[in-house]
Parts: structure tokens; C-alpha cells; sequence
């Protein structure tokens, strides 16, 4: 009976969401799953959000900054980079999938933000059962520059979200700059 318990404490703590924030600062392939490049020790898993800020961000669109060595599954993806001009650049090598059920690229209140996010690879990106938010949302009239999703570095990127919704430049200011997957695209949205 006490082995029951605390096996189902142990399922219910485990299945607790957890934020986690990258911060390795220096641009490379620094290992998503690698539990010293996340702000708490372990890395992000099935019901937890992983936050891509301005720390480690590229100056440019093929410098890569972190790297999806396993196949993954996250419950949310945020690239919230607040440095203007910089980018995160994530890596998914052939036979690697990194699934979302939520993924935000912006959608920042500072007038002056723009986030610029790109993947590269072999791999596939796919977007499940849920939400896809690109933009911005300041007060401003115009953004600076449009927010960038670009996907043409990866092979394939499946949008599996029948019931979700998929939001490009929606907000007060918002433009977006969206470039699908150079080999593979799947697109199945409400």
C-alpha cells in the first residue's frame, strides 16, 4: 500500500509542469539536452515549456545556438528574444524530432522588440494539437522590422493542429516573415 502511494506522488510530481530558460550564452551547438544549459538542473520534457530569451542569441540566421540531439517533445516553445537583430538558431540533425504542442516566436509588448528565430537540419520540426503564435504586440503603430519564422534550413515541418490555431502577425503592430521547410511541409490547421 505504501509502494502505491508513493508511486502515485511520484506520477503526479513528475507530471508538474516546469519552465525552463536556456542560458548558455555563447552561440554553438550547446545540447538541448544537456541539463547545465537550462537555468534549473535537467531539461525540458513532454509537460514543460522551454524559453529561448536574449541570452545566446546569433548575430545572424545560420549561426547556430543550440542543438536538439534526441527526439523531443516539449508542452510549449517560446523564442521571446529581446535583443533586436539577434537570433535563435535551433538544430534538428536527420532522425532528430522536436514536437511542440505550443509554440510562441515574439509576441512581445516592447515596441522595439522583433524576434528573429530560424531552425536548420535534417531533422523535422512539428507543431501538435494546439497553437502557433509569430508576431508582435506594442502599442506602436508599425514594428521596426517583422518578426521572422525561418524553416527553410530544416527538411520537414509538420502543423498538425485540427482543433488549434495558427496566428501569423496578429496584434496591433504585427508583421511576420514566415518561410516553410526546404524539402518537406505539412499543414493541417482549423
Amino acid at each position: 500500500m505504501i509502494a502505491a502511494v508513493a508511486l502515485a506522488l511520484g506520477n503526479i510530481l513528475s507530471a508538474q509542469a516546469t519552465v525552463y530558460v536556456w542560458n548558455v550564452t555563447t552561440p554553438g551547438a550547446n545540447d538541448w539536452n544537456a541539463s547545465g544549459n537550462w537555468n534549473i538542473a535537467g531539461f525540458p520534457g513532454n509537460a514543460d515549456t522551454a524559453i529561448f530569451n536574449a541570452t545566446g542569441s546569433s548575430a545572424n540566421s545560420t549561426t547556430v545556438n543550440n542543438v536538439v540531439s534526441a527526439n523531443t517533445t516539449v508542452a510549449a516553445l517560446s523564442y521571446t528574444n529581446i535583443v533586436n537583430n539577434t537570433w535563435h538558431v535551433t538544430q534538428i540533425p536527420t532522425g532528430v524530432t522536436l514536437t511542440v504542442t505550443n509554440l510562441t516566436v515574439g509576441f512581445l509588448t516592447n515596441d522595439t522588440a522583433v524576434a528573429l528565430v530560424a531552425m536548420t537540419g535534417g531533422g523535422t520540426f512539428q507543431v501538435m494539437n494546439a497553437t502557433m503564435n509569430v508576431g508582435a504586440c506594442g502599442a506602436a503603430s508599425a514594428p521596426p522590422a517583422p518578426s521572422q519564422l525561418d524553416l527553410s534550413g530544416i527538411n520537414n515541418f509538420i502543423y498538425a493542429a485540427p482543433t488549434g490555431t495558427n496566428n501569423m502577425g496578429i496584434g496591433n503592430r504585427s508583421s511576420v516573415n514566415f518561410n516553410l521547410a526546404s524539402v518537406s511541409n505539412s499543414i493541417t490547421c482549423a
